[in-house]
């Protein structure tokens, strides 16, 4: 099957900490993950999950001993060699491709972002792991409501009514969802506009695959965070606050940070963004 890659539009991410806790939890989620994920050796699959079949319709054992050249194409092949690049230089950690174009086997147009990790030196994997995870109904939700009029001008980001929307969409899955308020302060001799962009880009970095970063009414950004661990979530939400503040340190600004979570579906939008902006206001 070969996918169109009509634009190079997708952005590598490397995000770092947590690792060893994901790794652990690599080999024990795999089957029964929503996201699609493939074991490697070299760019062969060597493993395949059923939720292979639910997001490419491929039937998994077909996808065994092929090549990511096969199976997705030449063009594909390329970002996604050089995002298994990035990974093994990142001395493990992992690197994420957003909102990459594809087709399914129907034709039919998705778009996915596309996680790799180095985990050949782990015990428990000894492999590359390659997750595929949905993001289409976010980037059919951003095109229909229009990105210029739901994105922030000067970084980009979703505004709050985008972020709001996505947060709504997200809750209404089946899995935990997190929000964090960051609040963000920068010496005065950075010039504002650019440490907004800045303080923007490094967030981005910070996010794990389907996560979002948006720029709220009042200057602070949010965050939400997808797909968090059901026995622990508080340590989930605590390593992604603990890495965007390191990241925001390295620029030398200032954060305050509060966060809310809930597997809740009758909860809304607006009462974890309350919760978690007061907990930062008390920061």
């Amino acid at each position: 099957m070969k996918v169109p890659m009509k634009q190079r539009q997708s952005t590598i991410a490397l995000f770092e900490g947590g690792r060893r806790r994901h790794d652990s939890r690599v080999t024990s989620r795999m089957a029964q993950s929503d996201d699609a994920v493939l074991l490697l050796r070299g760019s062969i699959v060597r493993s395949a999950t059923p939720s292979v079949r639910t997001l490419l319709g491929w039937e998994p054992e077909l996808c065994l001993d092929r090549s990511l050249t096969e199976l997705f194409g030449t063009e594909t092949y390329e970002l996604l060699d050089e995002l298994q690049t990035a990974a093994e230089q990142a001395g493990g950690h992992f690197a994420t491709l957003h909102a990459l174009p594809m087709e399914n086997v129907d034709g039919e147009r998705i778009w996915i972002d596309a996680t790799i990790g180095d985990l050949r030196h782990d015990p428990e994997v000894g492999a590359t792991v390659f997750t595929l995870h949905d993001v289409t109904d976010r980037v059919k939700l951003e095109h229909s409501i229009g990105l210029h009029d739901h994105h922030d001008p000067l970084t980009a980001t979703p505004n709050q009514r985008m972020f709001e929307l996505l947060l709504t969409q997200s809750i209404q899955s089946n899995e935990p969802v997190g929000v964090i308020i960051a609040n963000v302060t920068h010496p005065d001799e950075i010039s504002t506009d650019e440490a907004i962009v800045r303080m923007a880009r490094r967030l981005e970095e910070s996010l794990r695959a389907g996560d979002h970063v948006g720029r709220l009414n009042d200057g602070s950004f949010g965050l939400v965070i997808h797909r968090l661990d059901l026995e622990n979530p508080d340590a989930d939400m605590a390593e992604v606050a603990l890495r965007i503040t390191v990241s925001l340190h390295s620029i030398r600004s200032f954060v305050e940070i509060g966060s809310s979570h809930s597997c809740d579906r009758k909860v809304t939008a607006a009462q974890l963004m309350v919760e978690a902006r007061n907990q930062a206001t008390e920061a």
